[in-house]
């Protein structure tokens, strides 16, 4: 699981980092501080905060679909972490209507 984990994560940031070439330096470097936060979180509170936070960056940078796609993967992965079984279709409603 680790493993595949590394290679999603080294696959997205090189994904990114070809996209990112030639963009914003803020928005840039708002989406390399979130991604290394989403790379790092282990709760699901760690990833409410990377989704909200892409999705504050999607809200600014209209034209870009990336944070919208990450803020949808925090969301999802907040809702595989989370104990509570009671808030997981909210959770999951919100990656949907994000992404959409």
């Amino acid at each position: 699981m680790i493993i595949m984990k590394n290679i999603f994560f080294t696959f997205f940031f090189t994904l990114l980092g070809l996209t990112l070439f030639a963009q914003k330096p803020q928005y840039e470097s708002a989406m390399k501080g979130l991604l290394q936060k989403l790379s790092a979180a282990n709760s699901p509170e760690a990833y409410l905060a990377t989704g909200n936070g892409f999705e504050r960056i999607a809200a600014n940078e209209k034209g870009e679909w990336l944070p919208r796609y990450y803020a949808a993967f925090s969301f999802v992965m907040q809702a595989f972490a989370t104990n509570d079984k009671n808030n997981i279709d909210v959770m999951l409603d919100k990656a949907d209507k994000i992404f959409r």
